[in-house]
């Protein structure tokens, strides 16, 4: 007879992760309400003193639609708050969307007393991005009250909860858990595990996100990731991917635990592409770079993106602007005689001898104009000085710079540092060649891939400025 411990031994040996649940979409928790609500209170209850700290937390009509908080919350009463603020700053605070932290106690609560009756289909709850592991809200607990009934408890980590969590895999694993009397709970979980890596071969709709996360151990640092774990983590990067050709790499921040390491991204992506073929029989790899996820690499393109380079070189040619292969491109150019395999994009810099910002965020803002006349489609940002050009099919980068006395100021490290570097590196300009193409480049390649990425710009490393910290193991 399968009793409900060798059910509950079971679910522990699967779902590793169970409770967790992340800081952003798709990983949010998402708590189904469905009432008539006067009241809501979120409590974590954990075998120790916790602090209650999430980033926000929305409620949505029977609609769909998200209410607006400030007319949906009268007030916010909290068991303690860090930084003494008052009840009106908590309120405003969640209003806002910004994140709240109690102290650290038995059951920390936030409760929330409604302008007047609601009809509430759905909470969502984004936990705390210092919460890293996810440890702490994988306690919390939901209750919700009309006119001071209680008319609907929620606890993300009840013995309900797993077990029918188990009882989905289960049944769409196909293993019979009546064998559980004459196997080990390992040789079962084993068993089961195998199956799902057929299923996944086959589909990732059968779970969502959050039940995705569950059979990962992210609730620890540096976990030994099997196999089974790898499957997981690629089905969730296809999941992410859908029917996009490409999606930023960050959506995956929320599951860092498990992508700690180069060694465990690269297992990773090497099973998204095997499940991709095994689902679609596409044999474009699945690439995953500092910037986005994508179905198939630059190199897969490769032909559209040097059709798109011809048609840049000759357009500034006409305008009578100087432009250079840069950055990772340059990179590629000199080092790899061509495209980085896990790049994802073609970068310029534009040098027209502007001085100071001012004088080239107006130049380059002229230019988008003359290329929108000239029926060219730029994407651009008012807060950022590159912008996109598309040639064809591909759009190439474009990052501009200005002269300040005999210096130069371009991007550097990231996005946001824009810093001083010698005029001499970059102007004027030297040429590299590029699949039979000789591209300008800047007057000294080495000593401006040096000021880029360091003395170490010769050796490969896809993993430069990831978006968050890599272990060395």
């Amino acid at each position: 007879m399968v009793t409900q411990k060798m059910l509950l031994d079971l679910a522990d040996e699967i779902l590793p992760g169970f409770g967790f649940f992340g800081e952003s979409d798709p990983f949010c928790l998402e708590i189904p309400i469905n009432k008539l609500a006067t009241c809501i209170e979120i409590t974590v209850r954990a075998p120790q003193k916790e602090p209650l700290r999430f980033e926000e937390v929305e409620f949505y009509d029977p609609n769909g639609t998200k209410y607006d908080r400030s007319n949906l919350i009268k007030s916010v009463s909290v068991s303690s708050i860090l930084g003494g603020r008052s009840g009106e700053e908590i309120l405003s605070q969640i209003v806002n969307g910004k994140a709240i932290q109690t102290k650290r106690e038995i059951e920390p609560s936030v409760r929330f007393l409604l302008a007047g009756e609601r009809e509430i289909s759905r909470i969502v709850i984004k936990k705390s991005k210092r919460d890293i592991y996810g440890s702490r809200l994988a306690f919390l607990n939901c209750k919700v009250e009309w006119e001071g009934s209680l008319v609907l408890c929620f606890e993300n980590t009840s013995i309900t909860r797993k077990l029918e969590a188990l009882q989905k895999i289960v049944m769409i694993s196909g293993v019979e858990t009546d064998q559980s009397t004459s196997l080990a709970t390992q040789d079962l979980a084993d068993q089961i595990r195998t199956a799902l890596i057929r299923r996944f071969e086959v589909s990732c709709d059968d779970f969502d996100f959050v039940e995705l996360c569950r059979f990962l151990p992210l609730h620890g640092e540096l976990p030994e990731l099997t196999e089974f774990h790898i499957t997981v983590c690629a089905t969730i990067f296809l999941k992410v991917l859908g029917d996009r050709a490409s999606v930023g790499t960050r959506i995956l921040k929320p599951i860092k635990a498990v992508l700690a390491s180069a060694s465990s991204i690269e297992r990773t992506e090497a099973e998204a592409s095997r499940l991709m073929r095994m689902q679609t029989g596409s044999q474009a790899p699945i690439v995953v770079s500092k910037h986005i996820i994508q179905k198939s690499s630059i190199l897969d393109r490769k032909e559209e993106y040097l059709e798109a380079i011809d048609k840049a070189v000759k357009l500034f040619d006409e305008l009578e602007l100087t432009i250079m292969l840069c950055y990772g491109s340059l990179l590629g150019a000199v080092r790899d005689g061509g495209f980085i395999p896990h790049d994802d994009d073609v970068d310029f810099l534009i040098y027209d001898g502007s001085f100071g910002r001012e004088e080239a965020m107006a130049r380059r803002q002229a230019l988008i104009t003359v290329l929108a006349e000239r029926g060219y489609v730029t994407r651009s940002s008012p807060s950022r000085t590159n912008f996109h050009i598309k040639f064809g099919s591909r759009h190439l980068d474009f990052f501009i710079c200005w002269r300040e006395a005999d210096k130069l100021v371009l991007m550097m490290e990231n996005n946001s540092c824009y810093r001083q570097i010698d005029h001499s590196i970059v102007y004027p300009p030297s040429a590299v060649e590029f699949y039979g193409r000789i591209l300008k480049a800047p007057a000294e390649p080495t000593r401006f891939l040096e000021e880029r990425y360091g003395r170490d710009w010769s050796t490969s490393n896809r993993f430069h400025e990831w978006p968050w910290v890599l272990s060395q193991s």
